[in-house]
């Protein structure tokens, strides 16, 4: 079982949907609607972002666990920044940096596993409250251009239907239409288990 911060994440949202790129999208002349649009674009990509299972913009993430060997979890890892543990004999909440040679990351699977030679070093010191910090989602110039594309279809989809008046037809994780969900399911991290 794990926890998980996000402890960075991009934060200027113009390289993924610019606010020009919204309103040319959805025929806007006018700067009236400029705040709202605004907000589409934020939630657009958090719901692209939960039906994807990942981060779309390059994230810092630490985790928080009871083991080390695992799948990391927040969408595919692409590297990891630093493990830490704490010793239960010295239990002073002190920690401690696994040196990056006594583990290995495996970016296609996201499997994060200690070396024989990391369990050695390890074993007398009963580690136990495991962090990891990673990197996860794509650099401002390597978003895919489908998921730039969806979170447009997205912004227009919630722009012209601004009330859920029809049961059904709102924009959610679970209800998003076949265009959205052709752009977005390449890149679909799927859950198992």
């Amino acid at each position: 079982m794990f926890d998980y911060i996000t402890l960075s994440t991009a934060s200027d949202l113009d390289y993924l949907v610019s606010l020009e790129e919204a309103r040319h999208h959805l025929r806007i002349q006018d700067d009236y609607d400029n705040d709202y649009i605004q907000t589409l674009i934020v939630v657009a990509k958090d719901v692209a972002e939960k039906y994807l299972n990942r981060h779309i913009l390059e994230s810092e993430i630490l985790i928080q666990t009871d083991r080390v060997d695992m799948k990391l979890p927040q969408g595919a890892a692409n590297s990891i920044s630093e493990v830490t543990y704490e010793n239960q004999r010295d239990d002073d909440g002190s920690r401690f940096v696994l040196d990056p040679t006594l583990y290995n990351f495996n970016n296609v699977t996201g499997s994060l596993n200690l070396t024989k030679d990391g369990r050695d070093a390890i074993r007398n010191e009963y580690p136990f409250r495991w962090q990891v910090t990673f990197m996860t989602g794509w650099a401002d110039d390597e978003v895919p251009t489908p998921i730039k594309q969806a979170i447009l279809l997205l912004i227009g989809t919630m722009y012209e239907s601004r009330e859920d008046s029809v049961v059904g037809q709102g924009v959610t994780v679970s209800n998003l239409s076949m265009s959205h969900k052709y752009l977005l399911d390449k890149y679909k991290l799927r859950r198992f288990g």
